[in-house]
């Protein structure tokens, strides 16, 4: 197209000096290219702006999954610290469980009369372990809920700034 106007162009420039009369033909030739380049430029236009929506929502897809992937590196490093912390309170209640079985030996030497006793403090030993893996796990969560949400919310704000 942008040929064929430089072309009609030129024959314009040579009617002009040669023959003036066949000018207003040739303006015209020249007008309708040009009707053409605007047609085929706005019929483009449609195209152009759907293909810049894809990549914007292409940007976007990836700097969500880039922030999910964050907040699963965020909330597995609190998880890791959590369970690290509590590590103690486990090997503490291992040396519980030590002292416990040396009582059950002195009293299996005294005759096993504080056998039957031992074992409701051995029962009772194994709930506060269950409850304190329970309560390790609400923690757990609660600490998850509490690091998406602090994430969330600095996206946010770097959003809006």
């Amino acid at each position: 197209m942008t040929k064929s106007l430089l072309l009609n162009f030129l024959e314009l420039i040579g009617l002009i000096s040669k023959n003036p009369k066949y000018v207003f033909e040739k303006i015209e030739q020249i007008r309708i290219i040009l009707i053409n380049l605007h047609h085929l430029l706005n019929s483009y236009r449609l195209h152009q702006s759907r293909e810049s929506l894809i990549l914007k929502y292409e940007e976007k897809i990836a700097d969500t999954l880039a922030t999910i992937d964050n907040i699963e590196k965020t909330c597995d490093a609190v998880e890791k610290k959590i369970k690290m912390s509590t590590v103690p309170d486990d090997m503490q209640l291992n040396t519980n469980t030590n002292t416990n079985t040396d009582t059950t030996t002195a009293n299996a030497s005294t005759g096993g009369a504080g056998a039957e006793n031992q074992a409701g403090a051995d029962h009772n030993m194994d709930m506060d372990v269950m409850e304190s893996t329970s309560m390790d796990d609400k923690v757990i969560e609660r600490l998850k809920k509490e690091a998406v949400k602090n994430l969330t919310d600095a996206l946010t704000n770097q959003g809006a700034a």
